[in-house]
């Protein structure tokens, strides 16, 4: 499988030099991107294993998915559903991603305080991502914070704070729930 990826490698790595990483990752991310079944799945990991620092021998990449930043790691045993959109992010190993999640990089990507440039001009912060190790985020949520180990993410879930290591949360903005490794006891004891 990796003869197939030999021309898309070439010309990543041709409009890498001539137009920076970033315009070649959110090119060529778009292409490989649109390789359907089996055959997508496979070329998507392959292309990636050669461009990108980590993605994990058995990681799964599904159709449609974007990528904006050339330093992305997806981890072992990691899939990234249909239509998924990940910035500057560290995926961890056993992490599940339903369809279109969103990861951003933090909620002041651009300033707005001037009035008299564009909010596209003014300067942003932009802090790396990182999703913990068997973490599951559900269908359509946005995050912007780091989420800890062994997490759940309720579809549609818009996470703006960083998420513990075991908390299950919801809602937008999202507030956890509940812990995955809590007790009865542990429960009551966190209530009172």
């Amino acid at each position: 499988m990796v003869i197939p990826a030999l021309p898309l490698w070439l010309g990543y790595w041709i409009q890498w030099h001539v137009l920076g990483p970033a315009q070649a990752i959110s090119d060529w991310s778009q292409i490989v991107g649109l390789v359907p079944s089996i055959l997508g799945v496979y070329l998507r990991q392959v292309f990636y294993r050669g461009i990108l620092p980590y993605v994990g021998p058995d990681a799964s990449i599904g159709f449609g998915v974007l990528l904006a930043s050339s330093s992305t790691r997806i981890g072992k045993g990691a899939y990234i559903g249909p239509y998924c959109v990940l910035g500057d992010v560290d995926v961890g190993d056993d992490v599940l991603f339903g369809s279109a999640v969103s990861i951003i990089n933090g909620a002041r990507q651009h300033g707005t305080e001037r009035l008299d440039i564009p909010v596209r001009e003014q300067p942003g912060e932009w802090p790396r991502i990182s999703i913990g190790r068997d973490s599951w985020i559900g269908d359509r949520a946005v995050v912007m914070a780091d989420i800890g180990a062994h997490c759940v993410v309720g579809a549609g879930a818009v996470v703006t704070k960083p998420v513990p290591d075991y908390a299950i949360v919801v809602g937008n903005p999202a507030r956890i729930v509940k812990y995955r490794n809590e007790t009865p006891a542990t429960r009551l004891a966190r209530s009172s």
